[in-house]
């Protein structure tokens, strides 16, 4: 919103000096040629140049020469305005003109900054985000407390594998996620017995959900 006030007012600011340029030129003649005052399209294009500037920085590369020509055109037509003679322009038709460039520059300096320039910005941003994909996580383990129903021995063979499904865009977090909540859910089979779950971290698998 900043941006649009400050090149507001610097348009008004252009209008203000033609004005005083005018009303000292033309003096008891003014009220014949106040019309002039809107003969500024060519300063406006100038002073409008920042905002051409923070499009190209701001808009995808294809968009670069779009923007680049209608600027050019901009001033071509405008400067040739200036320059053109009352036998090819009217003062009447060169004012309409003039008023038409001013007021298409305007509402495109609004729209740049309003809706524009943050929209392209918010979608960098986007992009600028690591992407979450979807991961699967299988954590081995095995429960000491079915030493008594199964045998120490055979239990050393055995393994139980938890499985989930996460969305991350780090892989270490997500395995250090997943071991937290599996303490959180996975309990021995028997808790009379005092025994306890032992994890096999170093052969947790991780891969991406397809």
């Amino acid at each position: 919103m900043e941006n649009i006030i400050y090149y507001l007012a610097l348009f008004t600011l252009v209008f203000v000096v033609r004005f005083f340029k005018l009303k000292k030129e033309y003096n008891k003649e003014f009220g014949k040629n106040k019309h002039k005052v809107l003969h500024v399209s060519l300063d406006l294009i100038y002073t409008a140049s920042g905002i051409v500037i923070a499009l190209l920085l701001n808009l995808d590369s294809k968009w670069v020469s779009a923007v680049f020509i209608i600027y050019i055109i901009f001033v071509i037509s405008s400067s040739q305005l200036e320059m053109a003679s009352s036998d090819e322009f009217s003062d009447t038709s060169k004012t309409w003109i003039h008023g038409i460039i001013v007021v298409l520059i305007i509402i495109f300096s609004v729209i740049t900054y309003m809706f524009i320039i943050p929209e392209a910005q918010k979608d960098s941003n986007t992009e600028s985000k690591p992407k979450k994909n979807l991961y699967y996580v299988i954590i081995p383990y095995s429960d000491e407390s079915l030493e008594k129903h199964v045998g120490k021995n055979d239990l050393k063979k055995r393994r139980f594998f938890h499985y989930s499904e996460q969305v991350s865009d780090n892989l270490d977090s997500l395995k250090n996620h997943s071991l937290k909540e599996f303490r959180l859910t996975v309990f021995p089979l028997y808790k009379e017995y005092n025994l306890g779950i032992t994890v096999y971290s170093e052969d947790i698998k991780i891969g991406e959900v397809k």
